[in-house]
């Protein structure tokens, strides 16, 4: 049977190690005594294993930090690496030559900086999703895993692993960075999602409305086209259109008039606009003439009340640019495919040496995908 190391038999750890070791020959290792027929007191006792996965604890050194009483926002932190660190130097030391599997909870970037550091151990990122209650049972059935490593022998022999464990699983490459974010924003996801339903009911109340946040998710979830869908979850260009920006400025104001505690809705409103000036100053700063493709509010229409692209181009303005709309120049210029539909560069045919920036990642050649810094293009 193949044998398989663990590093971590914590809340979590633990019952992933013990459920593993029922297809595998599992040696787990952990700093403190465990009851457990995985256990090794000694990690030279997994050194011959092909794959070691690491899942210890990443806290954060200020225990205040963890939710569970007010937080204030000026002095957070990123989480403590003093237990992952230690780990990858004793595999370091003694010479391990397997694949580490790094599981832990890591702020983006952490990776690619430990990797570097410990570049004699070939270091593999994937985080698993599972519920404190029924750790062994989600990573078993969790129904993808995103595996970070640019070597695509690593991937493969990690991924046979996870596929002999979990047989209905979708298992994904990327790359350190996506990995971590995809982990990081699929736990925001879930929170944004938890404060939004809770806005909700924190209105009717402040509001004293005749309503239930109950009926009005149930409303919500139950139209597909809009809603309940993957629509609008792709990047791309911010929200636009005679009804999303104005329900957005009555909702802020709706706050301030109730005095409701959480900022929420003001946020969103507020976010779009920051948005849309990190746009304009990435714009900007190639000190050329800006052109913008696409200034209605969407494509197929030619109304342009609340656009996004109209919102870019008055940031743009107010930095001191010279912005036109679905224009041609014969000079070099800077241009911002607003809608997704790389016709309008056939169309409009910008200067040669001009630089095309994409929002929507269309495969134009040699444009600047914005949101898109993989380094292999």
């Amino acid at each position: 049977m193949k044998k398989i190391g663990w590093i971590g038999l914590g809340k979590c750890g633990l019952p992933i190690a013990e459920a593993i070791n029922k297809s595998y020959n599992v040696v787990a290792y952990d700093l403190l005594q465990k009851q457990s027929e995985v256990y090794t007191d000694d990690i030279v006792n997994l050194l011959d294993a092909d794959v070691t996965f690491v899942l210890v604890e990443t806290p954060h050194i200020n225990k205040n930090l963890d939710g569970s009483i007010p937080i204030d926002l000026s002095t957070v932190e990123d989480y403590d690496y003093t237990a992952l660190k230690s780990v990858l130097l004793d595999l370091s030391n003694n010479q391990y030559k397997g694949i580490v599997v790094v599981s832990s909870t890591v702020s983006p970037g952490t990776i690619q900086k430990l990797s570097q550091k410990y570049n004699d151990l070939r270091i593999v990122y994937m985080p698993v999703m599972i519920h404190i209650g029924s750790v062994a049972r989600d990573f078993i059935s969790s129904p993808s895993y995103y595996i970070g490593t640019q070597d695509p022998q690593v991937f493969d022999q990690v991924s046979t692993i996870m596929r002999s464990l979990c047989p209905d699983t979708v298992i994904k490459q990327g790359t350190y960075e996506e990995v971590e974010m995809w982990k990081m924003f699929g736990n925001i996801f879930s929170s944004v999602k938890i404060a939004f339903a809770n806005t909700i009911s924190e209105m009717i109340e402040y509001g004293n409305f005749n309503a239930s946040s109950w009926n009005i998710m149930e409303a919500l979830l139950n139209e597909k086209q809009n809603f309940n869908t993957t629509a609008y979850l792709t990047p791309g260009s911010g929200n636009g259109g005679p009804c999303h920006p104005r329900d957005g400025v009555v909702l802020s104001w709706l706050t301030d008039e109730l005095k409701m505690q959480s900022q929420l809705l003001k946020n969103i409103t507020q976010v779009r606009q920051d948005q849309a000036l990190a746009l304009a100053k990435h714009l900007v700063s190639y000190n050329l003439p800006i052109i913008i493709l696409g200034k209605s509010f969407k494509q197929g229409v030619d109304l342009t009340v609340g656009s996004y692209s109209v919102l870019v181009g008055e940031y743009c303005n107010d930095l001191g640019a010279s912005v036109t709309y679905d224009d041609t120049k014969t000079e070099s210029s800077v241009v911002l495919l607003a809608h997704p539909n790389k016709e309008l560069l056939e169309k409009y045919q910008p200067a040669q040496q001009s630089v095309i920036v994409d929002l929507w990642n269309l495969g134009i050649p040699n444009a600047k995908v914005w949101g898109n810094n993989l380094h292999n293009g």
